[in-house]
């Protein structure tokens, strides 16, 4: 498991113990909070909150996740209002993740 800011954030290291999540980084802890990582099937995810708008895409690429032309091409895409900080986050996607594997 390739895992980057794991000093910074310890608290956060169960949440990276999911079998399915291969890399994962905090590429930004606030405003945005920012994770983009990859799982153990290829698939990229990305994750980011900002002004209380959640977003998390799986795709092919990192690029499609970012950025998707159509979020129905992502994998998997889900967005609400709501709050968060690293330590949720790593939570909420370890959850994610977990519910795309189950199919």
């Amino acid at each position: 498991m390739k895992y980057s800011n794991k000093s910074k954030y310890e608290s956060m290291r169960w949440a990276v113990n999911n079998k399915n999540i291969k890399e994962m980084e905090l590429t930004c802890s606030m405003c945005p909070v920012q994770f983009e990582g990859k799982l153990s099937n290829g698939k990229y995810f990305y994750f980011r909150e900002r002004h209380d708008i959640i977003c998390f895409a799986i795709a092919d690429t990192l690029e499609g996740a970012v950025s998707p032309d159509d979020p129905y091409e992502c994998d998997f895409f889900i967005t609400f209002s709501g709050t968060s900080n690293p330590k949720m986050a790593a939570k909420d996607i370890s959850d994610w993740v977990n519910i795309y594997f189950r199919g």
